[in-house]
């Protein structure tokens, strides 16, 4: 039997659009979320896999399309190298056009049993993390179960899809910028450094990023949800990480440095000495974003501007280019 409309819309608003400090991030697993999934979500496994097969075939074909007609939208400008790094396109394509199923016509067993699932209380989104101390990855969270609908994203030749307990599957949430620089170093091929020579931005993009292969210096853009969890936090995700690199002396390499000095001079910014802010400036930048952002009533706007403030600026390849 279809779900009315609109209990099936109410549904999928709360699996979309989950508020901004579920949003990608694993909740927690209690005795309620293992029963609910394991009288819902376990015995559907078989169909939920196979209509997910199913529903990549749809999704590969359309997005390795747009990218070959729309290069410049690909990874590197290679259309090719599709589904390497695309695992944020897929999943959230792919959990879409799963739930539109529900509206197009009579729900699958798989996405009836999602269904009762969310209807029950059970957890059901997407997260975004670190899985197995080695990279990011998006995945689906059923419950107490890790669905990732993009498995092969990282290795193309491994399957399209893996799911197992999440205890099990390696995943967990970003809690520290420490962690987050380890896992993007490794990952990304890049190196990061604590952004203290652009005081006004530090707060919300505390970091640095000298790119691998176009060796251009960035000050790097925080995503979504770890801007949230370091909003949430009052700041303190990005507070101690800057804080740790004033206190281990992260100064910049001269050749970076220059690259800032010649971006600051070029803009009429204000120059810092080489090892950048210190301890006592950071206490003040502090202060000023809890008292601009502070949680209340209003939060959630608040939340947008702090998002809005996250830039992503490129300063160069070299002391004479900047944009």
């Amino acid at each position: 039997m279809r779900p009315e409309k609109t209990d099936f819309e109410g549904l999928v608003e709360r699996i979309l659009a989950r508020s901004p400090i579920q949003f990608e991030r694993v909740q927690p697993i209690d005795e309620r979320q293992i029963e609910l999934t394991e009288r819902w979500i376990l015995p559907a496994l078989p169909h939920l896999e196979a209509e997910f097969l199913e529903i990549r075939a749809e999704v590969d074909e359309e997005l390795r399309g747009h990218l070959v007609d729309h290069p410049d939208q690909a990874l590197r400008g290679d259309p090719s190298l599709y589904p390497k790094g695309y695992c944020l396109a897929i999943t959230r394509t792919a959990l879409r056009r799963f739930l539109a199923r529900g509206q197009e016509g009579t729900p699958s067993e798989a996405l009836r049993a999602v269904l009762a699932f969310g209807e029950q209380g059970g957890h059901v989104g997407r997260i975004w993390g670190i899985l197995r101390d080695r990279y990011f990855q998006n995945a689906l969270q059923l419950g107490s179960h890790y669905f990732d609908v993009a498995n092969d994203t990282v290795d193309v030749a491994k399957p399209k899809i893996e799911h197992m307990p999440m205890a099990e599957s390696g995943f967990r949430n970003v809690t520290s910028l420490e962690e987050f620089v380890r896992t993007a170093e490794s990952y990304w091929n890049c190196r990061l450094f604590p952004n203290l020579h652009f005081p006004r931005l530090a707060i919300s993009s505390p970091l640095l990023q000298l790119g691998s292969q176009d060796g251009r210096l960035r000050i790097l853009r925080l995503g979504g949800s770890i801007q949230w969890f370091n909003w949430s936090s009052d700041f303190t995700f990005a507070e101690r990480g800057l804080r740790d690199g004033i206190a281990r002396r992260a100064v910049l390499p001269d050749e970076l440095f220059e690259r800032i000095e010649s971006f600051k001079r070029r803009r009429g910014l204000p120059r810092l000495p080489r090892e950048g802010f210190d301890a006592a400036r950071l206490d003040e930048l502090c202060v000023e974003a809890r008292m601009r952002y502070r949680n209340g009533a209003d939060g959630e706007r608040k939340y947008g501007r702090a998002v809005a403030s996250s830039v992503s600026v490129v300063i160069g390849q070299d002391p004479g280019e900047s944009t």
